[in-house]
Parts: structure tokens; C-alpha cells; sequence
């Protein structure tokens, strides 16, 4: 698995990929991940970083799930009985989406060398 993450992503932050990286390479797949410094979330656009204000973002709810018992793993509870209640309190407006040159650069040449890694290329 690739992430490609934006170091200043407001909108779902480059830390909590991480650590679902960190989650998936404890449960025995291969991750990579690609952090882009400066870049934000939607650093592919080329259109200039905006915040949008109609954005709805949990960026500050812990919102893991094991997928394979459908519970939140800091909490226990089971997601289709408490999601709804869990995301409630945490949600929030707002975030940054944009473009970034040097991201956007390096992105398709990061995804072409994985692939090569992968599939023996």
C-alpha cells in the first residue's frame, strides 16, 4: 500500500495516516508512506491552497476502526451502534484543499516508483 500525504493536510492530517500505516504494517502489509512537506489535502489540483469553509472534516475524532469486529479501537464500541454518536461531538468546518508544485511533481514519479518496486519493474 502507498499513501501519498500532505505534511500541512488540515482536512484528514498526514499523522493519523501514519498511524493507520503503522496499524496495517503491525497486521503484516507492506506500506509505504510518502509525506509532502508542504502540501496540503488535494495537493494534485492546480489550483493555489483556499480554505473552504463548506468542508465537514472528523480531523479531530478518532475515528480507527478494526474492520474485521466493526469496532472503534480506542473506544470499544461498535461502529454501526455508536459511529453516529462518536462523530457527533468531534466533527468540525473547514479545512485547506490546493494544489502544491513540487507535490504534484513528485507525486506521479513516487507512484512509478512503487509500482516498479511491486511488480518487479
Amino acid at each position: 500500500m502507498l499513501l501519498l500525504l500532505g505534511g500541512r493536510d488540515d482536512y484528514t492530517p498526514a499523522e493519523a495516516c501514519r498511524g493507520y500505516a503503522e496499524w496495517f504494517k503491525s497486521a503484516g502489509a507492506d506500506t509505504t508512506v510518502n509525506v509532502y512537506p508542504n502540501a496540503y489535502h488535494d495537493f494534485d489540483d492546480p489550483t493555489r491552497p483556499r480554505f473552504d469553509r463548506t468542508l465537514v472534516t472528523g480531523k479531530h475524532c478518532d475515528g480507527l476502526v478494526d474492520l474485521d469486529t466493526a469496532k472503534i479501537r480506542s473506544t470499544g464500541q461498535d461502529v454501526t451502534d455508536s459511529a453516529g454518536r462518536h462523530f457527533r461531538d468531534c466533527l468540525a468546518r473547514g479545512a485547506t484543499v490546493g494544489g502544491d508544485a513540487e507535490a504534484r511533481r513528485r507525486a506521479p514519479e513516487d507512484v512509478a516508483a512503487f509500482l516498479r518496486c511491486v511488480f518487479g519493474l
